[in-house]
């Protein structure tokens, strides 16, 4: 009888510590897997936030070399003009570049830009284009050449050169450019003091 006692208490008590260790081991597995998911979701939300930082680090050089091509192109047009207007010589070719290369960052931007940001951007665009029908009328020089470029890039077989000249106006040239540098400036601003605030 003694032994049937023991031999149940031993019994017993290894069901118990089987049903103890199942237990146990399913606890284990449970924190296990709950640690596996917490950690998955915080790589993932690096990742996220990683691509976010560099999409915002793209959005912000972009904008940046927006805004040097606009101060270049703004600089290099109203220098020429300057010139021809004192009787001086004027590098075309230069004047061309500038205008040329804030197009070309123009449609980079585009992509990062809300639309009535992108007006102001356009706008300044359009004064350079007049701007430099002006000039081009001014020298009365490379007429064919540009009226070409501004056929092809007013995407208009007839570029009407006299017509862009004629709008031409250094107040409105220089409202249009602050205007585009402070969307610009705006622009920066935001994705910057979102990525201090992190």
């Amino acid at each position: 009888m003694v032994w049937e006692v023991l031999a149940a208490a031993a019994l017993g008590g290894l069901v118990g510590s089987s049903v103890q260790a199942v237990v146990n081991r399913r606890n284990v597995r449970d924190q296990i897997e709950a640690q596996t998911t917490h950690v998955q979701k915080q790589i993932e939300a690096q990742d996220n936030r990683q691509s976010a930082e560099t999409a915002t680090e793209k959005k912000v050089d972009e904008l940046m070399e927006m805004s040097m091509a606009m101060s270049q192109a703004r600089s290099v047009l109203l220098g020429a003009i300057s010139k021809v207007q004192d009787g001086g010589e004027v590098d075309v070719d230069r004047v061309a570049e500038a205008t040329i290369q804030y197009g070309n960052q123009l449609y980079i931007v585009q992509m990062f830009l809300k639309d009535n940001m992108m007006a102001d951007i356009n706008d300044f665009y359009t004064e350079l284009i007049n701007a430099e029908a002006y000039l081009m009328m001014e020298l009365g020089q490379e007429l064919h050449r540009f009226n070409e470029r501004m056929a092809t890039i007013e995407d208009d077989a007839k570029f009407d050169m006299e017509e862009h000249a004629s709008d031409f106006d250094v107040e409105e040239f220089e409202e249009a450019h602050r205007r585009a540098l402070q969307s610009l400036r705006m622009e920066v601003a935001g994705p910057i003091e979102s990525l201090k605030s992190q």
